[in-house]
């Protein structure tokens, strides 16, 4: 499969956001949701995630068969509104197909580590984003999204692991899963959120 194809595959199907702040500069430690991961304290969590984000999408990857595709960062910002309808969390955006329903995770702590030399490094790590708020992720609100989307007659899987890190910022890695004219193809790209007014 030519890279040209599959690169539009993965564009078609990604908000244009650009490059955030780093959290050091938006997240001061005194603001973090250290300390909310339980399941107790998920209502509070849903009703703190509602309003208005601005989403940035950092560099990262597709990999198709075994060749691997870089994705630098995008240059512009758009919102996304995260809703909650009585028990439902979702983000939703014009351009998507249909809102992605967000669930409490409750899973062992996400790495990014990997073997494959020729994949690149995250432009925002996971420690940077522990070490914005300084807080382990497992004591952090976690979050899944998950949406699927049509482009072109193929069908992608969309899953979004997010950190709740304080009241106005978020950290997660995108990953996108589908199989394109026979090849398995999955993407992945680290991304930000800032509450609106607050980058």
């Amino acid at each position: 499969m030519k890279t040209s194809c599959i690169t539009a595959l993965f564009a078609a199907t990604c908000l244009s956001i650009g490059a955030s702040n780093a959290f050091a500069q938006n997240t001061p430690s005194a603001n973090s949701n250290c300390g909310r991961h339980g399941a107790e304290n998920w209502s509070a969590v849903r009703e703190a995630l509602v309003g208005y984000w601005e989403i940035a999408h950092h560099s990262g990857y597709a990999l198709a068969g075994t060749m691997v595709i870089p994705f630098p960062a995008d240059n512009q910002v758009e919102m996304v509104t995260i809703t909650l309808i009585g028990d439902v969390l979702e983000v939703s955006h014009p351009e998507m197909q249909e809102p992605m329903v967000l669930h409490r995770a409750d899973e062992p702590a996400w790495t990014m580590a990997n073997d494959n030399s020729a994949i690149p490094k995250p432009t925002l790590t996971l420690s940077d984003a522990e070490l914005s708020v300084g807080c382990d992720q497992m004591a952090l609100p976690r979050i899944i999204g998950t949406t699927t989307a049509m482009v072109d007659g193929i069908k992608m899987d969309f899953i979004n692991r997010f950190i709740f890190l304080s009241d106005d910022a978020l950290y997660g890695v995108m990953e996108m899963i589908t199989v394109a004219h026979g090849t398995p193809v999955r993407a992945v790209r680290t991304v930000s959120l800032t509450r609106e007014g607050k980058s």
